[in-house]
């Protein structure tokens, strides 16, 4: 079974800190009046739902404070932001992902929870090298958010309310790549800086090449401040120590722990239809493959000529 539990994520956190107790007289009136606006707007789009603990979870406290953050106390801003967050969830059915719909997902090994930072964050290891391409757009969806919600589980439980995240580009190639679902993860990304970028303490990207540099620079100017400061680019492996204790980090990640992340599918027919999915992606990534050396001149040209531009704007 999954190390998530949904009934468990929904009961009252007694030992989370509550956000709203560290706002100022102004903040405190912005966050009532969001308060408000998110109670009214919740019992439109939950009118059908009988499930109380759904009502308790959209209008949480620390939630709201969070987008008032995330817009600089901008109540309409944060508002609007809400309004999307629980339009999609409601819309995928993110309250109802079972352990079938992202199982084979989750036992190839490309994302776990291991150990905690020095500020007792939960950690997340994200491996690429372990994605193998051909899972279907909506199941990648519910596969990062059930990672999410069970990260949102463990850093409640933990007294933080924080995550952090350790993305290891160590033996990443051209068979990771997956350009089918670079749309999907485009509005996942946007997603999550807009309503979990509050959750997360830092990102540790291991073994940034040049090259992923370069596209981060092109990516950066569209991310928010805060987000910025969250991501920490680690070029040292010995330098993770200066975040988790050893004991926290896998010995591959300059640490003493010899975690080994293993997950037994009990229905393995489930996998039958994904298989079959990366069988065919196969064909289109083999042919990616083999145009990729011939692009690769003409691709750093072109990323050239964005970032001399970048820094002309």
């Amino acid at each position: 079974m999954l190390d998530f539990d949904q009934k468990k994520l929904n009961q009252p956190k007694k030992t989370i800190p509550q956000l709203k107790d560290s706002l100022n007289e102004s903040q405190t009136l912005k966050f009532q009046q969001l308060k408000q606006k998110i109670f009214d707007e919740a019992h439109k789009q939950l009118l059908d739902s009988k499930d109380g603990t759904k009502f308790e979870r959209y209008t949480e406290d620390n939630q709201a404070v969070r987008l008032l953050w995330a817009q600089d106390f901008n109540v309409e801003k944060a508002f609007t932001m809400w309004q999307k967050w629980i339009t999609w969830r409601l819309k995928i059915n993110a309250d109802d992902i079972k352990e079938e719909d992202i199982a084979c997902e989750y036992q190839s090994g490309k994302a776990f929870w291991h150990g905690k930072d020095k500020l007792n964050n939960p950690c997340i290891v994200v491996k690429v090298k372990n994605h193998i391409p051909g899972a279907s757009s909506d199941t990648m969806v519910k596969y990062v958010l059930f990672l999410i919600e069970q990260g949102i589980q463990k850093s409640e439980e933990a007294g933080t309310g924080m995550i952090s995240i350790i993305w290891d580009r160590e033996g990443f190639n051209i068979k990771n790549v997956d350009y089918k679902l670079f749309e999907t993860f485009k509005q996942l990304n946007q997603v999550i800086q807009d309503n979990y970028a509050e959750r997360i303490q830092k990102v540790y990207i291991l073994y940034p090449n040049w090259f992923f540099k370069t596209i981060y620079a092109l990516v950066k100017p569209f991310l928010t401040e805060r987000t910025k400061k969250k991501v920490i680019f680690v070029d040292q492996i010995e330098d993770m120590t200066t975040y988790f204790e050893p004991s926290e980090l896998l010995i591959e990640h300059g640490g003493t722990s010899a975690y080994k992340f293993s997950y037994k599918l009990e229905k393995k027919s489930l996998c039958q239809q994904q298989e079959s999915e990366q069988q065919i992606n196969q064909v289109d990534q083999n042919l990616l493959s083999n145009n990729f050396d011939c692009c690769g001149v003409q691709l750093q040209q072109e990323i050239r000529a964005d970032l001399e531009d970048e820094c002309k704007g």
